[in-house]
This record gives C-alpha cells, structure tokens and sequence, in this order.
C-alpha cells in the first residue's frame, strides 16, 4: 500500500522552519506521515526538541524519513574560493 508524506521544508515562512500549526494542519489532511529538514531538527535546543517530540506523539504521526540531511551553515552555492558548487 502506498503512503503519502508532507514535506515540511518549503511550506514554512521562513522556509526550513519547525512550525506547530502546519503539524496539526498535516495531520488533519490525513498524510500518512511528516518530513522535516533534519537541518532545522538539527538547530533545536533541547526543550524546543522535546516539546516537538511530544506534539508528534500525541498527534500520532509518524516520520519516518528527513529531508536536507546536511547542516544549515554549509554554503552549496558559492564556497570561500568563489566558485560555484552547483
């Protein structure tokens, strides 16, 4: 049986963000589970983490993959030497 997923990255302002409501809001359309960048998962504290962990399982979704598994700060469009990565 297939199962459809919603990707979290680009549908935040500013995009890669953790944001509650869009949570909720993926829950309620029924997707059978949540991506989130693993780079903003990254970039939480440790209650921000937890408070995020905790609203996952009292919404009983699951994520079972990540999106953007490289850090934040790498800059893929133009290293220091100035030449272009992509």
């Amino acid at each position: 049986m297939n199962k459809i997923g919603f990707c979290t990255g680009f549908a935040t302002i500013p995009l890669w963000g953790i944001n509650d409501l869009l949570i909720k809001r993926v829950v309620q359309a029924n997707f059978d589970y949540i991506v989130f960048p693993l780079m903003s998962i990254m970039e939480l504290n440790e209650d921000k983490y937890g408070k995020l962990l905790a609203l996952i399982e009292n919404l009983d979704i699951n994520t079972p993959v990540m999106c953007n598994l490289f850090p934040s700060f790498i800059n893929f469009l133009q290293g220091p030497s100035g030449y272009s990565f992509i």
